[in-house]
């Protein structure tokens, strides 16, 4: 086994992995392992190791040669070749969030904002006007359950910048994902068909734009351009 292939194993992924898989790896073992969490011998050292291996297996793909990796006494937050758009992002992986009262609200969201990869806020975007669009709220506001679904995606969206602040739901197996979005097509369906009289097919495909919407926002780019072997 080479070297690289120990780094791949310390954060549990297998040789090749993608540079979002190295980086969602690291950072959930990090958490796990971090100091603020967990303060025994055996965590700082299974802490670094952790760090270490992030830390070569992304200079790895930035310059294709293992060597790049930090040298003794010399702190990769200063490293000036940190420059691939694949590594932009540098996460906290320090269990310190703020305290979830209602005086601390606006700095979550301020916070949680500012964690968020910038794709996120386009895909996010798309994905309303495209869910708007298709169900003509724009052009047709008399649409009987339209404002009720106009409420349940401007306030299901800005909840999610709260809950993706605590629970990292960009960090769940690809299979908790799949199905967050379909509890969320179903509530929305649910909420509809208890307040109007929907046909059925409209209320099915109503709730698959609602589904769509939360897979569009959620999936990994690297899922689409690198299917799981």
């Amino acid at each position: 086994m080479n070297v690289e292939q120990d780094y791949f194993m310390v954060l549990g992924l297998r040789p090749g992995a993608s540079p979002t898989e190295i980086k969602t790896a690291y950072r959930r073992l990090a958490k796990l392992y971090h100091p603020d969490h967990d303060r025994s011998l055996d965590a700082e050292v299974k802490y670094k190791e952790i760090r270490i291996a992030y830390e070569k297996l992304r200079d790895c793909h930035l310059t294709g040669d293992m060597s790049a990796g930090p040298s003794a006494g010399h702190e990769p937050s200063v490293q000036t070749k940190w420059t691939s758009a694949d590594w932009e992002t540098e996460y906290d992986v320090s269990n310190r969030r703020i305290p979830l009262e209602w005086k601390n609200l606006p700095s979550i969201f301020i916070s949680s904002l500012k964690e968020m990869p910038i794709d996120v806020y386009f895909r996010g975007i798309f994905v309303l006007a495209i869910a708007f669009k298709s169900l003509d709220m724009p052009l047709n506001p008399v649409l009987p359950y339209g404002k009720l679904v106009t409420l349940f995606y401007v306030t299901s969206w800005v909840f999610f910048v709260f809950f993706r602040y605590y629970f990292s739901p960009y960090e769940w197996p690809f299979l908790e994902r799949f199905f967050a979005g379909f509890v969320y097509g179903a509530i929305l369906a649910i909420l509809i068909n208890c307040f109007y009289t929907t046909p059925g097919i409209t209320l099915i495909w109503t709730g698959i734009h609602a589904v769509m919407s939360i897979w569009a926002l959620l999936i990994h780019l690297d899922e689409l351009l690198h299917p799981y072997k």
